[in-house]
C-alpha cells in the first residue's frame, strides 16, 4: 500500500494510552487520543458491537461536545468535520452496560449525547477531560471515573458473560444454539 492510499484516518496523530487493568477487558482498544485531526467531510464507520465513547477536547460544530453512539446493525455515515482533537474510547457490549448503566437496545443505533446517558457526572468528565493539560491526566482521570463507574454498575448475568466470551473467542463461528446449550438456557417455544 502506499503513503498515498493510506486511510485517511491513519495518519491522524494519536496517542494511545492503556486503562486499567480492571478495565481492559471492557475496552479492548485502550484509550486513544487524537490532537491536530484533520477528518474528511464524509466518514464511514463499519457495522459493529463495539460503543464508541466520545470526549471532544477541543470543540466543533457537529454533535455533542461528549458522546456515545450505540452499536451499528450496518453501516453508518458520519457527516461533516469532527473535533480537531478528542478523546475516543470502544467500550465491549458488557462494558458499555457497565459502565454505562443500561441496556444496549436503549443506544442501538443512536449517536447520544452523554449528559443524556450519564447525567451531570457526564458534563463533569467532559469538562474535566477539557481542563487536563496532559493526555496522561486525561487517561488517569478517565481511569479513575470508569473504575468508580465499575464498582457501582449493573453486572450481565454470568449466562451472557459466558455467552459474549464465546461469541469473542470462536469470532462468532460458534452456532447460537451451542451458546444456548453451553450456558443451559432453553430454545424459545
Amino acid at each position: 500500500m502506499t503513503a498515498d492510499a493510506t486511510p485517511e484516518r491513519a495518519r491522524w496523530p494519536r496517542l494511545a494510552g492503556s486503562p486499567h487493568p480492571q478495565l481492559r477487558s471492557l475496552l479492548p482498544r485502550g484509550y486513544g487520543g487524537f490532537t491536530q485531526a484533520t477528518t474528511p467531510r464524509h466518514l464511514v464507520l463499519p457495522a459493529t458491537a463495539s460503543v464508541p465513547l466520545v470526549i471532544k477536547i477541543l470543540d466543533s460544530p457537529r454533535r455533542p461536545p461528549a458522546f456515545v453512539m450505540g452499536a451499528q446493525g450496518s453501516f453508518s455515515v458520519v457527516e461533516g468535520d469532527c473535533a480537531p482533537s478528542y478523546l475516543e474510547i470502544w467500550l465491549t457490549p458488557l462494558g458499555a452496560y457497565t459502565l454505562l448503566g443500561l441496556p444496549m437496545d436503549q443506544l442501538s443505533g443512536q449517536l447520544v449525547d452523554l449528559v443524556d446517558v450519564l447525567g451531570a457526572a457526564g458534563r463533569r468528565l467532559a469538562e474535566q477531560l477539557r481542563q487536563t493539560p496532559s493526555w496522561p491526566g486525561r487517561f488517569a482521570l478517565l481511569d479513575q471515573f470508569l473504575l468508580g463507574r465499575l464498582n457501582r454498575g449493573p453486572r450481565p448475568s454470568p449466562e451472557v458473560g459466558r455467552a459474549w466470551q464465546r461469541l469473542v473467542a470462536t469470532g462468532g463461528a460458534v452456532p447460537i444454539r451451542g451458546i444456548a446449550d453451553e450456558v443451559g438456557w432453553s430454545p424459545a417455544t
